[in-house]
């Protein structure tokens, strides 16, 4: 001990006179200088870098994780952590640039400072963290190259692969692994690393296979029970994309086993249950397992998700109605996760849609959409499928309510104004109810703070609808549908005069509705007054032109079902049902004939081949000389309309994706025109017009553009290309006032005294390209599909990567990345601010725009005024 304190001595005071003397020289090689230099490096600049880097990663690898979504197999930091990892990494480049710039001692070719190598190994790290790729490769590439003899050597060659990686340069990420794997001297200790990141280099291209197999090498050589635990939920969710369900839920019960951190214990065991195989068996021990989860408070707010495994461990072994009960318990338990409130009401909308029950099915799917994330796998189909069904239902609730005004209609009036009567008690009723809750629950709160969870009532509204609880049940999809989510407050629609009351001092509704005509021919008053007789008498066919216009509704709902189960929703049977229904309610109607043949094409698909020549005989002798009969004597003459069709749309296609998307608008209206005369009459038609109306607008202005689009929306009026119209005219008009105030603000910015910036210009550094889209006019996630399209349209060789992050309660920065200098940004900025059509809706919005380095942007995050930051981007990007 003591030699060894004397040793220690003679360093120090070696060092000391060194220092003294002037003499720490890096053009020197002695003993002495080598000793000053490496023990100077290590414990000063580099100890402190590596403490740096250290305790980032420490807390990026702390960070909360998504346990339903595939766990990454490294934790890198996203976008929205640089703002918190630049400076750290920033400071420990600085520092390692300083022990290079200060102690590397190399003569000949070889260096003397044993701690240099591991100082350029650590700053390539901290540029990957910083995502500067580019300069990570640099570093590593010069590690691996100029210490071949260390074993450094190999770090550096896996850490290059993970940045080809990032950089989805896979090909060459597999080819460094391939060379640092063959090399006979490649350490034991990086052999897990190894494996990992060959089973993420394969995950990135979604072959899980392969990632499974190097995986699985990478636990075995895995010893820290936390880290390994980790590793095997990673490998069980593998197993369940590859569709080995008991493998992964073998897997799932090792991570069990190896007791991690709560949260990832919970899920394994939700992730087992929802991987349960009968061919694999132990559905009762994953089933109690569940149960006795549901009693620990601990999983109260996780309740939702223990429901909605218990449901898919029983549709699993094909135990419908149990699995039901369980996917609306888990609606009911849902405290704050709308996604998976929204994946329960996915799976029973699944379940009433194969019956088919397709009103229940519109009502879960109406609530999915609303709940679940818009990047759900499948989202779009079904918002296509719920707006069918709500089609669907609008039909179906036509005919209930026409059914139900002509019964009543038909009543004598004393029996009419009886049911009246009670229809004014039973809400009289209701309304009384609703304020003796009002006064307990004012009580109730004055007494105690409490958290209440308000779930939907079956309430009784029976105005019109005469109790009928299939149309109830519609009511709200259908509501929201139309106006959204509204406050529950008098004048909800002011512009819907048949609804708004205008409360007097009394609180009583007086406002004129306007006047019907009863069956005696006389005319009726009508306020909004519910306790007024002639409130419920206003929309009853009490005359003979009333009954003819509720029949044509009757007629045009059913002709409408036949089309939406046939077309919507691939059901023949159901079309079949509602066009004979239609037939035999009413004799005589205009569809008669292509109702004819649309059920002779219907029967004769199902090979129902008695029924199918029963109606080609009605055409032939009923109405021998219309289309129908000529299309059956002579089925070639239908195939000459199909291929007129088909020649119609792919010429859209081609003048759309040549010309429209590629902006060429002076040949998109020339071909438009020439279309539009070769293929009239067509369904392609309207289309043409329409990209013709907004090219004209690009070469001529908005003014025209505007001309023609109010044109189109007077001619298909009620038809789609006519309401795609009117919303691109209320788009227009609404980004007009935008700019009209952006210029009034403009001018106030002008006149205001600019204050120094906190903020660098920095051409040379990386950029990204942010939005700011405003929650109260603009959806987040429309606007985050809306610029995708456009990237992938304008810029899809850039591979721009966009993500989102709260910025601030009601506004969402959603993030373009990345951009080298500010001059690679400067093409896309223009593209961007000039592109009216695919983000009209973004200008529209206000959402400002600007171009930022990371440096800017980590300030801006954190001092949250754009104004500010605005004021800089022109100043200097605006030039």
């Amino acid at each position: 001990m003591k030699n060894s304190l004397s040793y220690l001595f003679v360093i120090v005071f070696l060092i000391g006179a060194m220092v003294l003397t002037n003499s720490c020289s890096t053009e020197k090689t002695g003993w002495a200088h080598r000793t000053y230099h490496n023990t100077t490096s290590h414990y000063n600049g580099y100890f402190n870098a590596k403490e740096l880097v250290r305790l980032k990663v420490k807390e990026l690898n702390e960070k909360p994780e998504d346990f339903n979504v595939l766990l990454p197999v490294f934790k890198y930091p996203t976008d929205e952590d640089l703002q918190s990892v630049t400076p750290d990494m920033s400071k420990a480049i600085e520092k390692c640039t300083r022990v290079i710039s200060k102690h590397s001692i190399e003569k000949k070719g070889e260096q003397y400072v044993k701690w240099i190598d591991d100082t350029y190994f650590l700053m390539g790290r901290a540029h990957f963290y910083k995502k500067e790729y580019p300069k990570a490769k640099e570093m590593f590439t010069y590690v691996s190259k100029k210490f071949k003899e260390e074993e450094i050597h190999y770090d550096a060659l896996v850490w290059l692969a993970k940045t080809y990686i990032e950089e989805k340069n896979y090909s060459k990420a597999e080819r460094i692994l391939r060379l640092a794997e063959g090399e006979p001297a490649f350490p034991e200790r990086l052999k897990a690393e190894m494996h990992k990141t060959y089973a993420d280099l394969f995950i990135r291209q979604e072959n899980y296979q392969l990632a499974i197999s190097d995986l699985k090498a990478a636990i075995d050589l895995t010893k820290k029970k936390k880290k390994k635990a980790r590793l095997v939920y990673i490998l069980a969710q593998l197993y369940q994309k590859s569709g080995e369900r008991g493998m992964a839920s073998d897997a799932f019960a090792q991570v069990v086993e190896l007791n991690p951190d709560y949260d990832m214990e919970f899920y394994a065991k939700i992730q087992r249950a929802l991987s349960f195989s009968q061919d694999w068996g132990g559905k009762e021990e994953i089933r109690a397992e569940l149960l006795k989860m549901l009693k620990d408070d601990k999983n109260i707010e996780f309740r939702d998700q223990i429901y909605y495994a218990l449901a898919e461990l029983e549709m699993a072994d094909e135990n419908e109605e149990e699995a039901i009960d369980y996917y609306r318990q888990s609606t009911k338990a849902s405290v704050s996760n709308d996604h998976q409130k929204g994946l329960s009401f996915y799976k029973l909308g699944n379940i009433f849609f194969e019956k088919p029950e397709y009103n229940y099915a519109q009502t879960y799917y109406d609530s999915a959409v609303t709940f679940l994330r818009t990047d759900f796998e499948g989202y779009d189909d079904l918002m296509k499928l719920s707006n069918n069904l709500n089609d669907l239902i609008a039909q179906l609730e036509t005919i209930e309510r026409q059914d139900s005004l002509q019964k009543v209609a038909k009543m004598p009036e004393s029996a009419r104004m009886e049911l009246i009567e009670d229809l004014i008690y039973q809400r009289q009723l209701e309304e009384e109810e609703k304020q003796l809750q009002m006064e307990n629950q004012m009580a109730f709160n004055q007494n105690q703070t409490t958290t209440t969870t308000l779930t939907p009532g079956s309430g009784n509204g029976s105005d019109w609808y005469f109790d009928n609880p299939t149309a109830a049940g519609f009511g709200a999809a259908e509501f929201k549908k139309n106006w959204g989510t509204r406050k529950n407050e008098d004048n909800w629609r002011r512009s819907n005069k048949t609804q708004v009351t205008v409360q007097n001092d009394e609180g009583q509704g007086e406002e004129d509705l306007g006047f019907f005509v009863d069956e005696n021919g006389d005319t009726i008053q009508v306020t909004n007054d519910w306790k007024d007789p002639n409130y419920y008498l206003k929309d009853l066919p009490l005359t003979e032109d009333a009954v003819i216009r509720s029949d044509s509704l009757i007629v045009e709902a059913y002709y409408k079902l036949g089309i939406i189960y046939k077309e919507k929703l691939s059901d023949s049977p159901k079309s079949i049902e509602s066009l004979e229904a239609l037939n035999k309610r009413f004799d005589e109607h205009k569809y008669i004939p292509v109702i004819y043949y649309r059920l002779y094409r219907l029967h004769d698909e199902l090979s129902h081949y008695t029924e199918a020549e029963y109606y080609k005989n009605l055409i032939l002798n009923q109405y021998p000389q219309s289309d129908y009969a000529k299309v059956i004597r002579d089925p070639e003459s239908l195939k000459e309309d199909n291929m007129l069709e088909i020649a119609a749309a792919g010429y859209y296609n081609r003048i759309y994706n040549n010309y429209y998307r590629r902006g060429y608008y002076s040949q998109t209206v020339t071909s438009a025109d020439e279309g539009i005369v070769k293929y009239k009459g067509t369904t392609i038609e309207p289309k043409l017009e329409y990209i013709r109306a907004m090219s004209i607008g690009q070469d001529q202005g908005k003014a025209a553009m505007v001309q023609e689009l109010k044109a189109l929306a007077e001619k298909y009026k009620g038809h789609p290309i006519g309401q795609k119209a009117e919303e691109t005219l209320a788009t227009l008009e609404e980004l007009e006032k935008r700019e009209a105030q952006e210029q009034v603000e403009a001018q106030q910015q002008k006149e205001e005294t600019k204050p120094e910036s906190p903020y660098k210009f920095e051409p040379a550094s990386q950029h990204n390209y942010i939005v700011l889209v405003p929650s109260k006019k603009l959806s987040s996630n429309n606007a985050q599909v809306a610029i995708s399209n456009f990237n992938r349209a304008s810029f899809k060789t850039k591979n721009l990567q966009v993500s989102s992050v709260l910025f601030t309660s009601d506004t969402t920065m959603i993030t373009i990345k990345s951009f080298e200098t500010a001059a690679d940004i400067k093409s896309y900025t223009r593209a961007f601010e000039n592109d009216k059509i695919k983000l009209a809706q973004i200008h529209a919005s206000g959402a400002p725009i600007f171009a930022i380095s990371l440096n800017n942007y980590a300030v801006l995050y954190q001092r949250k005024n754009v104004k500010e930051y605005l004021d800089f981007y022109n100043e200097h990007y605006k030039k």
